[in-house]
């Protein structure tokens, strides 16, 4: 008769530990302004245990860059790379990755109406990243004195770089080599489909890197998006806490639903957010 073997935990917590070191696929992350970086580098980081890098963040980056040798360093440092859409040279960044298929990619898609409102209420009512040298004297003197409406107005033709941005997520979606995950899936999660979305999210992430897990490690991961500790990601001065889903439906006018179908309406549809522009 067979004697059954028990295995000490930590012996098992050792084996999924150098799993993920030696069998995880090498990949980078692209984000958006606005579109939940730090809730997606956090969640990758407890997945993986590997610290974001944003170095790549530099017009240095470009085409003689050897884009696996980049991605291996980092693996060694026990980090990954993040880069971001809305730089100016981001095309020239992302070549080198873009063209080598051994490198996954992650990035995430928020509806581009709430990232409107991201924009508005944290670059321009807080006065920070757009404001002061960045801007005209004339702009600056025109956001300090506008209405809120005017500000709105302003963010949607001038300060969502979305028609690049936009264009860029859309590929990605059409691309298997990279994994776009829902901005709402990631923070909705007072309901029974929100919590399975964000889990499912999290399992996705696992699958696409190659990542072993058990629905506990997800479970913690989830948990924990949102902690508040010195070490949590989210604590980051970029993110904002409150409602994020929907909150373009309180502040859009008729005028700024025109004038965003006007200028976004394909991406909002091909994007998924809308089925026409009857909205």
């Amino acid at each position: 008769m067979k004697k059954n073997i028990k295995i000490p935990f930590y012996l098992i917590l050792m084996f999924f530990s150098i799993s993920k070191i030696f069998s995880i696929d090498h990949f980078i992350v692209i984000t958006q302004q606005k579109t939940g970086s730090m809730i997606l580098l956090k969640a990758i980081n407890h997945l993986t245990e590997l610290k974001f890098n944003r170095s790549l963040d530099s017009p240095k980056t470009g085409n003689n860059t050897n884009a696996l040798e980049l991605i291996m360093q980092a693996e060694k440092k026990k980090e990954f790379h993040h880069i971001h859409t809305n730089m100016s040279y981001f095309s020239k960044i992302y070549k080198p990755f873009s063209e080598d298929l051994r490198i996954k990619k992650i990035t995430t898609v928020r509806d581009p109406r709430d990232t409107a409102i991201s924009i508005l209420n944290f670059y321009i009512n807080e006065k920070r990243i757009y404001s002061g040298k960045r801007m005209s004297k004339i702009t600056s003197k025109f956001l300090r004195t506008a209405t809120n409406n005017q500000k709105l107005t302003y963010v949607i033709k001038n300060l969502v770089n979305t028609n690049k941005c936009l264009d860029f997520t859309i590929t990605c979606l059409k691309d298997s080599n990279v994994l776009v995950i829902p901005f709402e899936h990631l923070i909705e999660f007072n309901d029974i489909i929100g919590k399975e979305n964000q889990r499912q999210s999290l399992q996705n992430i696992c699958d696409f890197l190659a990542i072993p897990y058990t629905k506990e490690h997800i479970n913690i991961c989830a948990e924990n998006l949102f902690g508040i500790d010195k070490e949590n990601i989210s604590n980051n001065f970029s993110f904002r806490l409150g409602p994020k889903v929907n909150k373009w439906k309180e502040v859009f006018t008729p005028e700024h639903k025109e004038l965003f179908k006007e200028l976004y309406g394909r991406h909002l549809i091909e994007l998924g957010y809308e089925k026409d522009d009857n909205w």
